[in-house]
Parts: C-alpha cells; structure tokens; sequence
C-alpha cells in the first residue's frame, strides 16, 4: 500500500494531495467539478429570472429573518430597567459583543464583493473564494456574555440579512443558507429536518447493505 502512495499521490505546496498525472481524474474530484458546473448553471438561471415576464423581484424585506437580532436588541434594552450594579455591567458587556457581531458581520459583507467581481475567474475559483469567506463569516467572534441570551449563529445571519437590500440577499443567504431558513422555520412555528437525519433518509438501499455488511465484519 506505501508503494501505491508513493507512486500514485504526490503533495502540493500548498499541502494537497494531488493525483498522479498519468491516471485519471479521482472519482470525488469529478464529482465535485460536476456539481460546481451544476451550482454555477442553477445560479445563472436564478439570477434570469427577474427578467422573465410575470417574474417579479422581492421588494420588501423578510419581517421573520430580522427577528433573533431585532429580539437581542429589545432583550437588552428591556434589561436596562433592571437593579443592580451587575446586571449594567453585564449589559454594556453585551452590548459590546453585539457590536462586535455587527462589525465582523459589515467586514464580511465589505468583502463580498471581491470573490463575485468578474475578474475572468472559473466558477469553481469564485466557489473556493466564497467558501472561505463563509469559514470566517460563522467563525467569529466569541460573545460569552451576549451568547448566554441568544442564539449568536442566529443574531449574526439575521443582521447579515438585515444589511442586505430586500431584493438582494445573495451575501447573508450565501454565508448562512441553514441558519435562515432555520429561522424562518422556527418563526413561522414549524420544525426543521436536521442535515444528518436528512443524508440518513436519502441514503440508497444499496448502500445501507454494503454498510450493514462492513459493520458486521468489524
């Protein structure tokens, strides 16, 4: 097996494990250029159909989306009317790490552009740039005070669509799709089907027996 490994894989500088040149392509990475082309094709249709006739443009924003930040707002101000030293000190610290949400949040946004702008990228480069934009958009920043009265994944999806224009919120649907859609779930009333429970669900019997089979021999 070392054998194969040494002739068949080679690393990149940048650390990633590249395929032998005189092979085919690795069946993930077809896979995965087909579903960028796929992405990249379903998008561009989206983005026609506000000139199709009949087809209207959202002109007003999602009340339910501004929600968990417009709540962590209200929250604060209402805990102004509470006694006690303590209690100032913890909401001004909460305070504090909205604004830090909020500030992180215009940072990502500011950068938003950049990966879309056409500069003659492939869809596959714009899909990585906008990736990594969206790793550091649901990495930051730590709010232990603000975090112990909200959901901070929440707050910060919902500001990020609340500086977006109505009829554009490609940025904060970019940088949190699930969190959104979970939001208008939960204010509508409904339930969500978890990621996991829904990969369980449309896993092919054929799989579910090859897994069983594995799972038996171990």
């Amino acid at each position: 097996m070392h054998h194969v490994e040494t002739d068949e894989w080679s690393q990149s500088q940048r650390g990633n494990v590249k395929r032998d040149k005189s092979l085919a392509p690795f069946v993930l990475d077809s896979l995965r250029s087909f579903g960028e082309r796929l992405a990249d094709a379903f998008l561009g249709e989206y983005e026609r159909l506000s000139s199709q006739p009949g087809v209207s443009k959202f002109t007003t924003p999602d009340p339910h989306l501004f929600e968990p930040h417009q709540r962590i707002v209200r929250k604060l101000t209402e805990m102004e009317s509470l006694p006690g030293a303590n209690i100032s000190e913890f909401i001004l610290e909460a305070r504090r790490e909205l604004r830090m949400i909020e500030s992180h949040v215009d940072k990502m946004k500011a950068q938003w552009s950049s990966p879309l702008t056409p500069k003659k990228k492939s869809g596959s480069t714009r899909n990585r740039e906008i990736d990594a934009l969206r790793i550091e958009f649901a990495s930051g920043p730590d709010v232990l005070h603000l975090s112990l009265l909200g959901d901070i994944p929440a707050i910060r999806a919902s500001y990020a669509y609340r500086q977006c224009r109505a009829e554009n919120p490609k940025f904060a649907f970019a940088m949190a799709f699930e969190e959104l859609c979970k939001i208008k779930a939960q204010e509508l009333g409904g339930t969500i089907l978890s990621r996991g429970l829904a990969e369980l669900m449309t896993i092919p019997k054929t799989a579910v027996r090859t897994l069983s089979a594995i799972r038996s021999l171990t």
